[in-house]
């Protein structure tokens, strides 16, 4: 799927919210955890609404064991995860 996504960008497609949402929600059943966070990362950086994003990425982490971090890279969820 990431594939798909860097395809997108080298034929000047832009990826949309959706999409972002899309990749971030396979790369959580992936367990790629990094991945989701720098998508959510890159998403903020483009000026996309990360709310609907933003679960997928937390949960991506702490099925990795990693909820502390996913505190630290998004102090706007909160001290719940």
């Amino acid at each position: 799927v990431l594939h798909y996504l860097q395809d997108m960008w080298s034929r000047v497609v832009m990826p949309d919210a959706m999409t972002y949402t899309s990749v971030v929600s396979v790369c959580e059943r992936a367990n790629q955890w990094e991945q989701a966070v720098a998508l959510v990362h890159s998403m903020k950086r483009k000026g996309f609404p990360i709310a609907s994003t933003l679960s997928s990425a937390v949960r991506a982490c702490e099925k990795a064991g990693e909820a502390s971090f996913a505190r630290k890279a998004f102090p706007e969820i909160g001290a719940d995860v």
